[in-house]
């Protein structure tokens, strides 16, 4: 079956084309098509199944109404949640979501961005790369046409605006938790070195030992390289599970980590909490993982998404602003991973 066109609702209705496209593109009023016509129109395209072509939409508007969302991979535990987020909140304002992954591959993120504009995106939200190739991600997404909004990493980009969990309040709100309970020597398996949010933590790391009259031990922070295989990741988890004077707490930067800890543990048998407790700063849910609820920094990226939306929006429709940068707040989620210290 042919799809509908505005001339065969003009030709159904016995008014001109005109008329119909200054309806169906919600500009009746501003070309004088008056209101009880107007619906008409609306009625008879959709009874007669007229379908618009986001095509034509666009060369008319000069916007495409869709947004570029570019992500590293979808096995990272905010992808799903981000994902979604973003969606419902551009779907409420009659946008769409294009949805690519970059892979931390440098040729394919320069491709991904690229074949988004070739798309016409209104604009771009982007979870950059890290890593050696930052000075060359940098400037590609400095000179990007269309208003950016960067999330979950921050890599220094002075030209996009910038939303994520406030990495620098999880990490003082997990060690805070653990002190509370006993815990004095308290060991972190921080994310890769070379990510801003990674300096961040471990400098609220330090700051929230140090105000509490704890001396700072090197050998209870662990970072891997972006570069670092999962099984380089994972020797990280057995060197500080295996030091002669084990920590007695543990905060784990990803659900990923804290379940890798939770195996490792059952390797050498022991039990979380009664002889580790363990704080994940994660998006994680852990549903799905019914083992061990953990207790957790909960990085809310639902709000993430929603609020880059709501910049991106701004920005396309009433002109670019000067960069933002948004920090969301975690939720402490009580878990059972956690326990007051028992005397050894």
């Amino acid at each position: 079956m042919p799809n509908v066109t505005m001339n065969d609702v003009a030709t159904e209705l016995g008014v001109s084309r005109a008329s119909v496209s200054y309806a169906l593109n919600g500009c009746a009023r501003e070309r004088g098509v008056g209101r009880q016509l107007e619906k008409r129109i609306l009625h008879a395209a959709q009874e007669m199944g007229y379908r618009p072509s986001r095509l034509a939409q666009s060369l008319v508007r000069k916007r495409s109404n869709t947004i570029g969302l570019v992500l590293p991979d979808m096995s990272a535990s905010y992808g799903p949640t981000l994902t979604e987020s973003l969606e419902t909140a551009a779907r409420a304002s009659g946008y769409q979501v294009l949805l690519s992954h970059h892979g931390n591959d440098l040729d394919r993120f320069r491709e991904t961005i690229q074949t988004m504009l070739g798309w016409q995106v209104d604009g771009l939200v982007i979870v950059p790369m890290a890593g050696r190739d930052l000075p060359e991600v940098i400037k590609i997404t400095e000179s990007l046409p269309v208003p950016t909004t960067m999330v979950e990493r921050d890599i220094g980009a002075a030209q996009s605006h910038l939303i994520t969990c406030d990495a620098e309040v999880a990490m003082r709100m997990s060690i805070e938790h653990l002190l509370k309970l006993g815990h004095r020597r308290i060991g972190l398996i921080d994310g890769a070195r070379e990510l801003i949010e990674s300096q961040v933590r471990e400098d609220s790391y330090r700051a929230t030992l140090r105000r509490a009259g704890i001396e700072f031990d090197p050998a209870l922070l662990l970072a891997p390289s972006l570069t670092d295989t999962p099984q380089q990741e994972a020797a990280f988890i057995d060197q500080l599970l295996d030091m002669p004077e084990r920590p007695t707490a543990v905060i784990a930067i990803s659900g990923t980590r804290a379940i890798s800890i939770y195996r490792a543990c059952l390797k050498r048998g022991l039990t979380i909490p009664d002889d580790l407790s363990v704080v994940a700063i994660t998006g994680t849910t852990f549903d799905d993982f019914s083992k061990v609820q953990f207790t957790s920094a909960r990085l809310t990226y639902g709000e993430v998404g929603k609020a880059a939306f709501e910049l991106l929006k701004n920005d396309i429709e009433n002109g670019r602003t000067p960069p933002r940068r948004i920090l969301t707040s975690p939720q402490w989620v009580a878990g059972q991973s956690t326990a007051v210290l028992r005397d050894k």
